[in-house]
């Protein structure tokens, strides 16, 4: 790997272990709690590659100490790419989705961005109908984490939009 690209790499590695600890340490600890600050850092670089201005810096600070917009795609998708294509008996299973109302739309080059470099799913969902929508987000969770997680939406979260 080229120097120049290991120290971009370091960045971003700093930056993903320093957040994945702000956020175990911001944990209840009277809780049982099994987090993915991974997973977390896979949605901050979707919504990254659709944010703008103070909400996008701060977002890169976060994930990344600042490299560009590029790099930042880059670097986050062949992360996940190299997570699921691990090896030695390894199995990781990584499903990106965005899920959003109906009433809005979303900008064709960022569906793309997601769909292309995320590998992300990205649904249009009637919100109005919040048991039904639960109940779609519900079935793509548990499907893609082989029924491990369920009920992970309700409808009240649907709601408190």
């Amino acid at each position: 790997m080229p120097a120049a690209l290991l120290g971009a790499n370091s960045a971003f590695l700093k930056a993903e272990t320093d957040f994945g600890l702000n956020m175990l340490r911001q944990s209840p600890v009277t809780e049982q709690v099994v987090v993915s600050p991974i997973s977390v850092i896979f949605a901050l670089a979707m919504v990254q590659a659709g944010a703008k201005g103070k909400t996008k810096d701060q977002i890169n600070k976060v994930i990344s100490n600042g490299a560009t917009d590029d790099e930042i795609v880059e670097f986050y998708s062949d992360l996940a790419r190299d997570t699921l294509n691990a090896s030695n008996g390894v199995q990781t299973r990584i499903a990106n989705a965005f899920f959003l109302d109906k009433k809005y739309t979303v900008e064709k080059p960022y569906a793309d961005t997601i769909t292309e470099k995320y590998s992300a799913k990205v649904e249009a969902l009637d919100f109005g109908q919040a048991q039904k929508t639960a109940k779609t987000i519900d079935a793509f969770v548990s499907e893609n984490t082989a029924g491990k997680i369920q009920n992970f939406v309700t409808e009240a979260t649907v709601l408190l939009r």
